[in-house]
């Protein structure tokens, strides 16, 4: 499973940009799962390929556990 971290300056990066996009595609073709999360409850400029991707947000879960439970049950 691929859990990108997305925030602003993730999607100012090149390096992080690609590896998203190698996840995205690695989905798409059903080679692996993908749960990104939202860092920041600040708006993000995301690319258009990565827009329709259903991701979690951080700032909803009490604990860094409780995140990590969440995307072992989507994951499994």
């Amino acid at each position: 499973i691929g859990v990108p971290l997305l925030s602003q300056n993730y999607f100012d990066s090149g390096n992080c940009v690609h590896e998203a996009q190698e996840m995205i595609a690695s989905l798409d073709s059903h080679k692996m799962k993908v749960m990104p999360i939202k860092l920041y409850q600040d708006a993000l400029n995301a690319p258009p390929w990565i827009q329709n991707i259903q991701y979690l947000r951080y700032s909803d879960y009490a604990a860094v556990q409780d995140i990590v439970k969440e995307i072992i049950r989507v994951a499994t």
